[in-house]
């Protein structure tokens, strides 16, 4: 996303896109996971017979496309390494036209980007203090709930993160506690003596 300035494609052959349809239909999704997807893959779609009329439909290098492509599908057969990380479950051969590309960008109005933080912010353990790049606390960041931890899970399970947020956010909560008690510790031995 950084790299491209927010602007992104999912790319579908004829039979993924007829497997996904099928599977927001039937696939038994709540209806706010189902209704963008199928928005998505029916209306805001660009598409071409071949990938480089779908490269040439979405302003992409036809090059860049296909050589893409080329390398996902090795890696979706086991003959090369797969380029993104994905699991063997989640690759997909595309290799069927038509092609279609589904504008998943960030500033899409019909599709806003899908996204639930699972975790990614490194945090300490014990505190939930926010860590840096080198792994030291940053003073005064504690991080509760989805921004600290989380479950995945292969679809949205309404509640899933209730344990989450009140586990961390009392484990974050203790140790600011903590912390400003040992802060005051001086303070308040010193209105003593006085």
């Amino acid at each position: 996303m950084e790299e491209q300035g927010g602007k992104a494609w999912l790319v579908l052959d004829a039979p993924l896109r007829k497997k996904a349809i099928r599977e927001a239909l039937f696939g038994g999704y709540w209806w706010f996971q189902s209704f963008p997807a199928l928005a998505l893959m029916l209306f805001k779609v660009r598409k071409g017979k071949t990938l480089n009329q779908l490269a040439t439909a979405t302003g992409m290098s036809e090059s860049v496309l296909r050589d893409s492509v080329l390398a996902a599908n090795a890696a979706a057969r086991g003959e090369a390494p797969e380029p993104f990380g994905k699991s063997p479950g989640g690759r997909q051969v595309l290799d069927q036209g038509p092609f279609y590309a589904c504008d998943i960008s960030v500033d899409n109005p019909v599709f806003p980007l899908g996204a639930l933080t699972l975790g990614g912010l490194r945090v300490d353990e014990h505190s939930g203090a926010a860590l840096d790049e080198q792994g030291q606390p940053i003073a005064g960041l504690y991080a509760a709930g989805r921004t600290a931890l989380g479950i995945p899970s292969h679809l949205y399970i309404s509640g899933l993160s209730l344990a989450d947020c009140v586990f961390s956010g009392r484990r974050a909560g203790a140790a600011v506690a903590q912390l400003t008690a040992r802060q005051l510790q001086p303070t308040l031995a010193s209105q003593v003596t006085s």
